[in-house]
């Protein structure tokens, strides 16, 4: 039989945390304005889908590919972030 594995980060990151830690990444610190779930729904992404990334819990469970097949990330999702960063620099992207 076949299986499917979940790949991903050990751990998920709060909006914030990738707020902050994409600051640190440039130097800056962002600034945050909170608004409440309503109003970011309703007026900053009122397309159906926009906001599911925030509804829906975006960190695979990796369990399985882990006890299975022994699947560890190799970088945190702030290092992930960090390179990827680096590499769009490097290619012009950004």
């Amino acid at each position: 039989m076949y299986e499917i594995f979940n790949v991903g980060t050990r751990y998920a990151i709060t909006v914030k945390n990738f707020v902050e830690e994409y600051g640190k990444i440039y130097n800056v610190e962002i600034p945050i304005k909170w608004v409440s779930w309503k109003e970011y729904s309703e007026k900053i992404t009122p397309q159906i889908g926009a906001s599911f990334h925030f509804k829906a819990h975006m960190c695979p469970d990796i369990s399985k590919i882990s006890k299975k097949l022994g699947y560890q990330p190799k970088y945190t999702p702030e290092e992930t972030m960090e390179r990827a960063v680096r590499w769009m620099k490097g290619k012009n992207m950004i």
